[in-house]
């Protein structure tokens, strides 16, 4: 998998897991994150009121780069449609819609880069409750 380029959106343990494995096999992969942190971050386990990073954050995003990007934010938006843009394969596990109510509009990055790659994780699939 050198060489393949993996933007990682998820905010979620199955999405995050997904891309742990293509870093551990190789893949170049980005995690975005909000400024205020995956919610991954927060879940247990971790020693109490301290304040650290959760096991399971650090589990699951080991041999991953990390970016902090505000979709609300015009020059956080660009730099995230910019990193879209340029990789082979992302991954997120918003609900159906999510990311183009944040103006960034996966289905037509997907269509101006056919060989790209966009799975995306939901829980109830797109058309869903």
């Amino acid at each position: 998998m050198q060489g393949l380029r993996v933007v990682d959106l998820s905010d979620d343990v199955a999405g995050a897991y997904a891309t742990r494995w293509l870093a551990a096999l190789g893949a170049d992969v980005v995690k975005v994150e909000p400024p205020e942190g995956d919610q991954t971050r927060r879940l247990g386990p971790r020693r109490v009121d301290s304040g650290e990073t959760s096991a399971l954050f650090a589990y699951l995003n080991t041999g991953k780069r990390s970016v902090v990007l505000d979709p609300s934010d015009d020059d956080d938006r660009a730099r995230l449609i910019s990193l879209l843009e340029r990789a082979d394969v992302v991954v997120e596990t918003g609900a159906p819609g999510a990311w183009a109510e944040r103006g960034i509009d996966l289905d037509g990055i997907r269509e101006a880069h056919p060989t790209q790659v966009v799975c995306s994780i939901t829980p109830f699939g797109q058309t869903g409750p």
